[in-house]
């Protein structure tokens, strides 16, 4: 009789509490020893047995909660709990003989699982009973006994398993073995218990790798192969058809954890698990998500067949299922799993993305190979299986599949038992026999015939149902089926792909034959057909002749053509379809001149209907395999897919920006590269001459370095753009890298050209008559470096608090963009562009107030005006005309990277060209000359329409310098359309006056 579920937990807790802190380890025994020991107590005496193995209270120990319990400091031992079984007499009992017809009866203690359990295995107790019968009828095995099974239902649950079997024991008859659980969460404390009864068990569906250690499960033995070996068959799935970057989620049990723990330590560095999830009970919204963020598209599931289903409704309203998408999970389920809804899902929404997505399967192959070979039992596979479907049906058990192993796993206990019966009756053991069996650990001849059958089961093979059978330290290799979820149409019907086409010859008018269509198969959505694609159009031309109706049909109110099923919208036709009238109600399709023709609806023509195919799994390949690896792989089928090969990633297209403006945008910087390389070595090898000396050459040098990065940032900036899976592992490190390289390039270029002009500013702005303000590079580095301090601050908290990320952004259904976005760019980019701004208008308002300063000394002042000017200009449009449109294809890299590559060429053009061709003309270098033009220049009192005197006031007007700033941009307008006029000639005699021998390095007045 069950109890109240809390009773059932506080017995599992007792159970495998007890066990996990007392497991003695069986296959440590010397067996060898213990079956002399049995010998030596079973011949104690002849005719009055001292020994007895059924006492009036059978006991079975408890066990301790801790080593501490084991003895007592007073020597005392152990108390044992007493379970009740059934009286006996005190001396043996008498073994069975072959005299007359009765054979004594052994009992097997069976568990199962049915539909009011997690998983309803009810046909392996229909195989099972079937093996029972083969093995009572075959007069070879067991000669002198009978099995029978009573069976327990342990719902595939811990706590129920181990009520069952405590059930078991306590009533009677005695059970000399456990045949089962069936599922491994019921499995685990089972096996882990039994042993301390003496009791061998042989599940025929438990498949959790836990199982396999001896240590915890030491008598415990199983016909189906452990999930263990579908990992080497996964491995090979994945590199044959190049599948490097997959995901992976499965259920929290151990049978599902330690199976994929297993696999991930298979895995080579080839493939790359991206996302690995875990659920209880339920998969989360986000799991899903993060599948479909991260592009998985080989995705590879293990969990029960309610946890699959609900995880396939998170998956169709995330939207991860479709053509491209492949699951790979498990084969054991029930052949119509999928066709049930959830919670939150309907039956309809569960079998679209297992119907529309690529569904594969793996199991252990549950059929022999060889069926029309005899097994042990007298029967070849196929009459066995044949005989299986009539028990399930007539017992109106679910077939699973997994029947063969409950099967094998009978006669596997058969004979284990007939080689142990055997042992018992020859010279060595004649005086014991399988009927003083009992659960009693502390009796030594228990325990002995215990171990005796476990190491008859170990050393048991034979050919059974399921293949051929050996049970080498408890667990099964063999052959693991590949299998994948295929469509097939019906008789009357032809399939193309995933859609069946039925021909009508009979002649109805466009209404009726919808409804004709719509009423031939509802529950897979039958309708008058519609036409997708021109593959789809050319396979109905090679079927059908004629002309016929098809299902397209026209809104007046929206003046829209649609298909008659309203999942489809109109996206091909016919070229000869464009040209038509387009404001019919119904169309036909002539095959004889591939085009569609408006019709009256009215008129009696032949149809095609449509439906969505039916499914079912089918083999495709088969291979042998152990916990490493596969061997023997057999190809029995091909793949279905949706066109080619899936790939495991988006295949990324040439959506807007062609591969050709990227590569020419990227010649044109690796030139810039070289051009300012050359510039470079030029200025270094001539920066002793008068006229490059005069520029200040180490300004130079940092106006090269910023061009050069800036260049190498229009490389790195299209990248994602033309194809990101050809960048797929460094394109994140690609999106902080070019915001660096772009952001300092910047300020050490137009930071060396903001000292520049600063420096002609301090130079024109002074009063008249002597005074000397010395400017060393030092200095300008200086500036350099305060400019670039901010930069560095805000970039450093901009990567290590939010950094950029390679995002998709999807265009339409097949094309995407990827970008680097993160959570706060706006803000990110507002600050760090204010900051830009800020330099830039300082440097156009310094360049404008020194617009009529002529220093021959400083010979390229108005060069590196003309310069700030362009610079500003440039970056006013890329901002203007790029931004504005962030979501279309390779837009904004080419206007950015033009913007980009005209301003910095330009710059190195107008700062260098003018310096080689004066070198040109005077290649001799003259320091005197130099110092002396350098001294008479700078010396002099600026003569032009606006002087500036020092503390920032016009000479000519007495306005401030605040006030000129503000009215700056109402004068603007560009230095070359200026006038002005300087008196070089007054500035020389100054100069004359004032000639002190200072470095030419450093500008001073």
């Amino acid at each position: 009789m069950w109890v109240d579920k809390p009773l059932k937990f506080v017995l599992f807790v007792v159970f495998t509490f007890g066990v996990s802190h007392s497991v003695p380890n069986a296959t440590q025994r010397n067996l060898q020893s213990e079956r002399n020991d049995i010998t030596t107590v079973l011949s104690t005496t002849s005719s009055s047995r001292k020994t007895t193995f059924w006492t009036e209270q059978a006991t079975f120990p408890t066990y301790p909660t801790s080593a501490n319990s084991v003895s007592s400091s007073s020597g005392q031992s152990n108390a044992h709990n007493t379970i009740t079984t059934t009286s006996a007499p005190s001396t043996l009992t008498r073994c069975a003989t072959t005299l007359g017809n009765s054979k004594t009866k052994l009992v097997i203690a069976g568990f199962y699982s049915d539909s009011s359990g997690q998983w309803d295995g009810s046909g392996l107790r229909s195989a099972a009973n079937l093996a029972l019968k083969h093995v009572n009828e075959n007069p070879n095995i067991l000669k002198k006994y009978e099995l029978d099974i009573k069976w327990k239902d342990s719902r595939c649950q811990a706590a129920d398993g181990v009520w069952a079997f405590h059930s078991h024991l306590v009533e009677e008859p005695k059970k000399i073995m456990l045949l089962g659980p069936t599922c491994s969460p019921d499995a685990e404390p089972v096996a882990q218990t039994s042993q301390r009864g003496n009791l061998v068990t042989v599940s025929y569906s438990a498949a959790s790798p836990q199982l396999s250690n001896k240590e915890r499960h030491p008598y415990f033995f199983r016909t189906y192969k452990t999930d263990i070996i579908l990992n080497g068959p996964r491995i090979w799935l994945f590199k044959e058809f190049q599948w490097e970057r997959i995901g992976s989620i499965h259920e929290n049990t151990d049978l599902f954890t330690l199976t994929h723990d297993h696999l991930y330590d298979l895995l080579g560095e080839d493939i790359d698990v991206l996302v690995k999830e875990i659920f209880d009970g339920t998969p989360k919204t986000h799991q899903i998500k993060k599948m479909k963020n991260a592009d998985i598209k080989i995705i590879l599931v293990s969990a029960y067949e309610a946890a699959a289903r609900d995880l396939f409704c998170e998956a169709f309203k995330g939207g991860l299922y479709g053509k491209d998408y492949v699951w790979i999970l498990l084969g054991w389920y029930n052949f119509d799993w999928y066709h049930e809804g959830t919670s939150n899902c309907t039956k309809e929404e569960v079998e679209t993305i297992v119907e529309e997505s690529l569904y594969i399967s793996m199991e252990a192959a549950n059929f022999s190979e060889t069926p029309d070979v005899m097994t042990v039992s007298g029967y070849t596979a196929r009459e066995i299986k044949r005989q299986l479907e009539n028990e399930c049906w007539e017992e109106n058990a679910n077939a699973t599949g997994l029947e063969m192993f409950g099967y094998d796993a009978l006669w596997a206990i058969a004979l284990g038992l007939n080689q142990t019966d055997e042992q018992l009756a020859s010279q060595q053991y004649q005086k014991g026999c399988l009927e003083d069996f009992n659960y009693n650990s502390s009796d030594l001849a228990a325990r002995s015939l215990g171990s005796l059958l476990f190491e008859k089961m170990n050393a048991i093979s034979f050919e059974g149902a399921s293949g051929y059978v050996d049970l080498p330290f408890g667990d099964r290799h063999g052959v693991v089926n590949i299998e994948q979820l295929q469509p097939y149409c019906n008789e009357g019907w032809h399939r193309s792909n995933f859609s069946c086409y039925k021909f009508v010859n009979e002649t109805r008018n466009w209404i009726d034959s919808r409804q004709y269509c719509k009423n031939l198969t509802p529950e897979r959505h039958s309708h008058l057909v519609s036409i997708l694609s021109q593959n789809e159009s050319t396979f109905l031309e090679t079927k059908f002749k004629g002309s016929w109706y098809i299902g397209l049909t026209h809104n007046k109110s929206s003046g829209k053509l649609f298909w008659v099923d309203k999942k489809n919208e109109v996206v091909w036709w016919p070229e000869s379809f464009n040209s038509m009238e387009k404001d019919s109600s119904c169309y036909i399709w002539n095959a004889d001149t591939r085009t569609w023709e408006s019709s009256t609806c009215n008129k009696p023509m032949h149809f095609i209907c449509k439906r969505r195919a039916d499914f079912k799994e089918q083999v495709i390949y088969t291979l042998y395999s152990n916990d490493t690896g596969v061997s023997d792989i057999n190809k029995k089928g091909d793949f279905i897919w949706h066109g080619e090969v899936p790939t495991d990633r988006t295949q990324a297209k040439e959506v807007g920006l062609q591969r050709g403006a990227y590569r020419v945008l990227s010649m044109c910087a690796y030139l810039g590269i070289i051009l300012a390389i050359s510039f470079l070595t030029f200025n270094i090898l001539a920066r002793n001459h008068r006229n490059l000396k005069l520029s200040s050459p180490n300004m130079n040098n940092l106006i090269v370095i910023g061009c050069i990065l800036i260049y190498i940032s229009i490389c790195i900036l299209g990248m994602e753009v033309v194809d990101p899976n050809e960048v797929r592992v460094p394109v994140r490190a690609f999106c902080m890298l070019r915001l660096w390289l772009m952001s300092i390039g910047f300020v050490l270029g137009f930071g060396a050209i903001f000292c520049k002009i600063w420096r002609v500013y301090k130079v024109a702005n002074f009063k008249s008559g002597p005074r000397r303000v010395v400017i060393k590079d030092s200095k300008l580095f200086g500036i350099v470096g305060i400019l670039l301090l901010p930069d560095v601050l805000l970039l450093s908290l901009w990567t290590i608090i939010d950094p950029l990320e390679p995002e998709s952004y999807e265009i339409d259904l097949y094309n995407y963009i990827l970008h680097c976005n993160c959570k706060f760019f706006n803000a990110w980019a507002i600050l760090l562009g204010a900051y830009k701004g800020l330099i830039l208008v300082i440097g156009v308002f310094l360049a404008w107030e020194t617009r009529n300063v002529e220093i021959s000394a400083l010979n390229d002042s108005k060069s590196i005006g003309l310069c700030i000017y362009t610079t500003t200009l440039l970056c006013v449009i890329g901002i203007a005309t790029a931004f504005p449109f962030p979501n279309v294809p390779g837009y904004q890299y080419i206007v950015t990277s033009t913007c980009m590559l005209f301003c910095v060429t330009f710059v190195l053009l107008v700062v260098f060209v003018p310096k080689i061709r004066n070198i040109h003309k005077s290649p001799k270098f003259d320091r005197k000359s130099s110092t002396t033009s350098l001294h008479s220049s700078v010396s002099a009192r600026i003569q032009s329409t606006s002087t500036i005197d020092i503390e920032g006031t016009d000479n000519n007007n007495g306005n401030t310098v605040i006030e000129r700033f503000s009215s700056f941009w109402k004068q603007f307008s560009f230095p070359w359309k200026q006038s002005f006029n300087v008196d070089q000639t007054k500035a020389t005699n100054n100069s004359t006056a004032r000639n002190p021998a200072r470095s030419t390095d450093d500008v001073f007045v």
